[in-house]
């Protein structure tokens, strides 16, 4: 049976890519790690060591697009961490490694159980499922790429990218906004407010700003810190 082809990213990316190799080769697949250098009929991934890998595009399994330089599930933990603490749900509760948050709505951010803790292990979803069914919510599990595997009967609902960049004091400055945008710690009257105190204004040892214009609500950012005493700013628009 004819398989439809793999999509692939766009050239320049670097990728983690499985192919099958000729009839008869021994391993039958192979792996490679490095950046796309042609996605024709003909694939090409050259390698961190300058090796250039060339593959049929018909016989590519699997290909996963990468962050552009190698990036450590302590950094990813870290981020992970500070992210969760903007968005704690309005009600929140460590277990195991696992913070659990509940909250009004169906937002990944505020209802879901993410494992932070280098520790945190499948064998707490038991418990995890328990939790959320006392609050008659469906237990959904925000799972950040590397630092948990999943048994695989549990599906998977949506993937998120997680962007970040580092910000110097002179990245910005108030002074190049628009005049006619607001800063407030708290939601305005432009905000939804069927939930004054919810996961709108929830957050765990940091601190929230909202950005507004006459009539729009524009963006929230919450400043929390990671284990490693890195200060995050998360924006969500």
């Amino acid at each position: 049976m004819n398989r439809p082809p793999v999509e692939l990213p766009p050239v320049g990316t670097r990728v983690s890519l499985r192919y099958l190799r000729p009839p008869g080769s021994e391993p039958p697949m192979g792996d490679v790690v490095g950046h796309l250098e042609a996605a024709g009929t003909v694939v090409r991934v050259r390698s961190s060591d300058g090796v250039v890998h060339d593959c049929r595009h018909a016989d590519v399994l699997y290909v996963r697009r990468l962050t552009d330089r190698p990036v450590k599930n302590s950094a990813i933990r870290a981020v992970e961490h500070a992210a969760a603490l903007a968005w704690p749900g309005s009600e929140h509760q460590w277990l195991d490694g696992w913070l659990m948050r509940a909250g009004p709505g169906t937002a990944l951010a505020t209802n879901s159980a993410v494992p932070l803790d280098m520790f945190a292990h499948t064998s707490t979803i038991p418990a995890i499922i328990d939790w959320y069914a006392r609050r008659d919510l469906a237990p959904t599990l925000a799972i950040p790429e590397r630092l948990l595997r999943l048994p695989e009967d549990i599906p998977a609902r949506l993937e998120i990218r997680t962007l970040v960049c580092e910000l110097t004091a002179g990245s910005s400055t108030l002074e190049t906004m628009p005049e006619q945008v607001t800063l407030t710690d708290r939601p305005g009257p432009d905000w939804p407010a069927d939930d004054p105190v919810g996961p709108l204004t929830a957050g765990v040892d940091g601190e929230l700003v909202c950005a507004s214009i006459p009539g729009v609500a524009v963006g929230r950012g919450a400043v929390t810190e990671a284990p490693d005493g890195t200060r995050w700013l998360g924006v969500t628009a």
